[in-house]
Formats: C-alpha cells, sequence, structure tokens
C-alpha cells in the first residue's frame, strides 16, 4: 500500500491511493499569492517560520513541509515501512527510523540549485541577485540534508552526476533508478 503526504496544491492521485493533507498556511494560492494570513489561521511556530521567511524573500516550503511531515510520521510511528521523500530535502526529515519511525528513500530528480545558478545567470542587477539569492536559501538546506542521507535515488546518469557536482554527495550512495524501471 501507499500513502501520500502532500501540502497544497494537493496532488492529484489515482484512484485508490489515499492523499493525507499536511496543510501549509498556503501562501502562493490565487488570487492572492505572497498573502499575509488572518491571524487565527496561524496554528504553531512552524506557521510562524513560513510566514516570517516568505516575508523576508524566502521560499520557506521544503523546511515547513518537512517539519509538518516529521510531526505527522512521528504520530503514526510504526504505520509505514518505508518513508519516501520526492526532492523535499528538509531538515525535518533527517533522524533516520527513530525521528520518522520508518527507514527513509530519497529521490532528487535534479538539484534545485541548477535552477538557481540559470536564475542568477539571467538576474540583472544587483537587487535581482539578491532576490534570486534570499529565494533560493532552501538549496543551503538541502545541499546539507543530501550530504547526510545514506543514499539517494535519481533517474539518469546526468542527474547523478548534478547531484554529485552540485550538491556534493558522495557518488557512491547516489543510485540511478530509470523512470519506469
Amino acid at each position: 500500500e501507499v500513502e501520500v503526504l502532500g501540502a497544497q496544491p494537493y496532488p492529484v492521485l489515482d484512484e485508490g491511493v489515499p492523499l493525507t493533507e499536511v496543510a501549509s498556511l498556503d501562501l502562493y494560492r490565487q488570487p492572492d499569492p505572497f498573502r499575509t494570513p488572518r491571524r487565527e489561521e496561524y496554528r504553531d511556530w512552524v506557521d510562524a517560520l513560513e510566514v516570517a521567511t516568505m516575508w523576508t524573500g524566502g521560499f520557506p516550503e521544503p523546511l515547513t513541509f518537512s517539519l509538518r511531515a516529521r510531526r505527522h510520521l512521528a504520530a503514526r510511528r510504526g504505520a509505514f515501512d518505508v518513508v519516501h521523500d520526492n526532492q523535499t530535502l528538509g531538515y525535518g526529515l533527517l533522524g533516520g527510523p527513530r525521528a520518522l519511525g520508518a527507514p527513509l528513500v530519497t529521490t532528487i530528480h535534479h538539484p534545485i540549485t541548477v535552477d538557481r545558478e540559470l536564475d542568477l545567470a539571467a538576474a540583472e542587477g544587483f537587487k535581482r541577485q539578491l532576490s534570486v539569492r534570499r529565494w533560493y536559501g532552501f538549496t543551503r538546506m538541502q545541499k546539507r540534508v543530501a550530504r547526510r542521507l545514506p543514499s539517494v535515488l535519481t533517474v539518469s546518469g546526468t542527474s547523478r552526476a548534478e547531484i554529485v557536482r552540485h550538491l556534493g554527495v558522495d557518488p557512491r550512495r547516489v543510485h540511478v533508478v530509470h523512470i519506469g524501471a
């Protein structure tokens, strides 16, 4: 059996695959992206962190989703045989089976640091470059987390090479599993 933990916008899944909603504050929803939540929307410190990061130009979702997912998994300790992280690479997913209640398997399709480099190359002016650097601030966390994982799955040899180069993951710990395999 597979169960998906997801945040907004919630994924559309095949029939019979249950979705557990791990709600964020949905700060980027339409028609009001980058909105400021009402006071009564705040549930805990993770919500405050999410808003503070957005207010300062950062993208909070990889970190805040990982913290919420960790809390959810801890509350359901023993319910899962394995936890599969699909490129979140957030601090909340560290700690192994003791923290998550099951072993962690991580897939990285490609390092977001590649997107960051492309956006920085296209950014004109100091202010825009600073904004791009702040938005992609979460990539520092993703590098740190990726390096601490026992193994990483990816979809191609090219992605493997990028993960090794951009994230600094030991090549012996990056395994290619082709899509459809």
